[in-house]
């Protein structure tokens, strides 16, 4: 309860055996697989299975549980962004255009594989790119032509620029 987390929350994760931790853990080292941790596998299943039935609440639900047990670094590097994970549901709901963001540079060099993978895969999906990362002198040049922008003229053009595509596809 010193942490926020309701007494009805905690009681369900204890019957449902997901909490043990007394603190926010990572979710894995460097060095650690998916497969060593069966609730990571779980919880990103739940959450694709809401995402793809567009059930708002229930994501949230599941994002808000998954920050109950642990940081936010891990909660998006393992649970809400796993490469394998964003091709199952581009290939489900064939969306026109995906939007990614980047914080932090060391994902910079995983940003560039994972456009070049849409790319490759989706041709004609539109790609933005955004985030705080995309400011940085590490940025690579090749994903420019991506970036959204920092301003509000930015977002304006790159708004136009899509509904164009949008409207001439």
């Amino acid at each position: 309860m010193d942490k926020g987390l309701h007494i009805s929350k905690a009681v369900d994760l204890l019957k449902n055996g997901e909490m043990h931790h007394p603190r926010k853990p990572a979710l894995r080292s460097k060095h650690a697989a998916h497969t060593e941790h069966p609730l990571i596998t779980r919880k990103q299943h739940e959450l694709i299975e809401a995402l793809l039935a567009f059930n708002e609440s229930e994501a949230h639900h599941f994002l808000d549980l998954c920050l109950t047990l642990w940081d936010m670094e891990s909660v998006l590097h393992d649970i809400i962004m796993p490469g394998e994970e964003l091709h199952t549901i581009l290939t489900a709901i064939q969306p026109h255009a995906v939007c990614l963001s980047v914080t932090i540079e060391e994902n910079l060099s995983q940003l560039s594989q994972r456009v070049h993978d849409l790319w490759k895969a989706y041709p004609t999906l539109v790609i933005s790119i955004g985030g705080q990362a995309t400011q940085l002198p590490a940025f690579p040049e090749n994903l420019a032509p991506y970036v959204i922008g920092t301003t509000r003229i930015d977002w304006e053009v790159w708004l136009s620029n899509l509904l164009d595509v949008f409207y001439h596809s």
